[in-house]
């Protein structure tokens, strides 16, 4: 008992440390915040803030008011039209219950880990029986068969807890060298309960894009490419798999 409780505490104050420590990162990096009554007209910007209506238990969720497509499942939220997947994560989940899927954006190579929606819920745990690793799943065929133009782009954002989502930028499928083989892996892990569970691994780029502008947004929406620019990253990556990552990212 003495062990537990030992075990507990150590763990319980790992996480407030590193939500005072993403909290103190933020508030010195943030580009720009924009309030809950904003997002209307707001684009979206690397860096930038955009607060919840903490006047709402529910429905305070500021990516709908963004103009954003999809129903919120997990992190994933998307829209069988939209060319994009909105993924959500909140990055002091290191501890505690979601220490098996510590999603995470390295600032320095502009790479994304992120792991799938399974938590063994439904399904008796099977792999794709969430929305969240069917896309995936369905995201890695079209790449096998060469169907990159029917790839969707990610739009990130990392949870800020108690104040809004923070956009890390716009990632997609593969490495910086332009690899994708094992951009998607299964793997193990053993939940609190003991049970083990299959679950996703992808590993996501974020493109030097470093804002989408409304039009841009509704352009996504309707399933077109707002920036067909040769010079552009996201219409280089579109059609060569070139990746010019964004780099030292706030």
């Amino acid at each position: 008992m003495h062990n537990q409780l030992v075990a507990w505490l150590y763990y319980y104050t790992i996480d407030i440390l590193l939500d005072l420590n993403n909290r103190l990162f933020h508030i010195q990096n943030m580009t720009r915040v924009f309030e809950y009554n904003e997002l209307n007209e707001a684009p979206l910007i690397v860096g930038a803030l955009y607060k919840n209506n903490k006047k709402k238990s529910f429905g305070g969720n500021p990516l709908g008011k963004l103009g954003l497509l999809g129903q919120n499942t997990g992190g994933f939220r998307y829209n069988k039209k939209a060319n994009y997947c909105t993924l959500t994560y909140n990055g002091t989940n290191y501890t505690g219950n979601n220490a098996h899927w510590p999603d995470c954006v390295d600032p320095k190579s502009g790479i994304v880990h992120y792991y799938g929606d399974n938590r063994g819920k439904k399904d008796n745990g099977k792999l794709h029986s969430t929305r969240g690793n069917f896309l995936l799943n369905e995201q890695f065929k079209l790449l096998e068969s060469g169907k990159r133009n029917q790839l969707k782009i990610y739009l990130i954002f990392e949870i800020i807890v108690n104040e809004g989502y923070l956009f890390r930028g716009v990632g997609v499928i593969g490495m910086p060298s332009g690899r994708t083989q094992d951009w998607l892996q299964i793997i193990k892990a053993t939940l609190n309960s003991g049970r083990v569970v299959d679950n996703y691994h992808a590993t996501l780029t974020i493109l030097n894009v470093t804002e989408l502008s409304r039009s841009d947004i509704a352009e996504l929406n309707r399933g077109q490419w707002p920036i067909s620019r040769k010079e552009c990253p996201i219409e280089l990556w579109r059609m060569t798999g070139f990746v010019v990552p964004l780099v030292n990212q706030r």
